[in-house]
């Protein structure tokens, strides 16, 4: 059994038993291994977490292009895809963006098939006015996974009465 004191913790899952990290000093105990404990804790010697990332990309509905421009009111469906990933963890919730200016940005059910082929969340966006809809690039940590969803941009045109 081997014991490690930490001083940064957010508690995962692994083969071996338990990982933490945090923001306090606390001991974990990774079972089903050899027992060196407490002269590996004192000697700094830590069991490395292997961070998963996902590669990531937006598309369009039924696994279109996303549209460079759309129409004022025009409504289309967004998808964030995660190639070789199906998890039911983290909920699409965790994915949602926040909402710029000027657009109508819904989540949209992800059924568990869909989850299981690699979307991790669907959005229905209606833009109100003419201009550039922008998600900037941005990194989310879920346990051992780090999410690096990359910029999504659209140009908006004016409606064509």
């Amino acid at each position: 059994m081997k014991i490690f004191l930490l001083t940064f913790f957010i508690l995962t899952f692994s083969i071996y038993g338990i990982y933490a990290q945090g923001n306090r000093p606390s001991a974990i105990i990774i079972t089903d291994r050899e027992n060196h404990a407490a002269h590996n804790a004192a000697s700094g010697h830590e069991q490395e977490m292997r961070i998963l990332s996902p590669r990531l990309y937006w598309e369009g509905a039924s696994r279109s292009r996303v549209p460079e421009q759309i129409r004022a009111g025009e409504r289309i469906t967004l998808v964030l895809r995660a190639a070789f990933w199906s998890s039911p963890e983290p909920p699409p919730a965790f994915f949602m963006p926040e909402v710029p200016q000027n657009v109508i940005l819904a989540p949209a059910q992800v059924t568990s098939e869909e989850r299981y082929n690699g979307i991790v969340i669907k959005l229905t966006l209606i833009p109100l006015k003419e201009g550039d809809f922008i998600l900037p690039s941005r990194t989310i940590s879920y346990e051992n996974t780090r999410f690096e969803i990359p910029a999504l941009t659209i140009k908006i045109v004016k409606k064509n009465f």
